[in-house]
């Protein structure tokens, strides 16, 4: 009994299966459409122009590693020299005054 029941659902899946595809396609392209809608409002809201965050992405993607290099030894040099700032710093005054540690 329990394979008539399975080959019938499967027989209904099949017969209905053109029109379920289609409902979820129609309600894709709605989504799509209510997306797109909002994507431009909030550009609009933000005062961006879609080509500039775009080329802004490119920029950033194109630099990769060595870009990411570069700024992470620009980091590393400033804190080392905000070390040695604060280091001077503390030693010139009293107990009070002191700066805490960067780190």
């Amino acid at each position: 009994m329990l394979t008539i029941q399975a080959s019938g659902w499967n027989k209904r899946k099949a017969e209905n299966l053109d029109r379920t595809l289609a409902k979820r396609y129609i309600k894709t392209v709605q989504r799509i459409a209510e997306a797109t809608k909002d994507l431009e409002k909030l550009t609009a809201e933000l005062s961006l122009q879609q080509d500039t965050v775009q080329t802004d992405v490119q920029q950033w993607t194109s630099g990769g590693n060595k870009r990411r290099h570069q700024l992470r030894r620009k980091i590393a040099v400033e804190k080392k020299a905000l070390e040695v700032a604060i280091n001077d710093h503390n030693a010139t005054v009293g107990e009070a005054e002191k700066l805490p540690s960067p780190n």
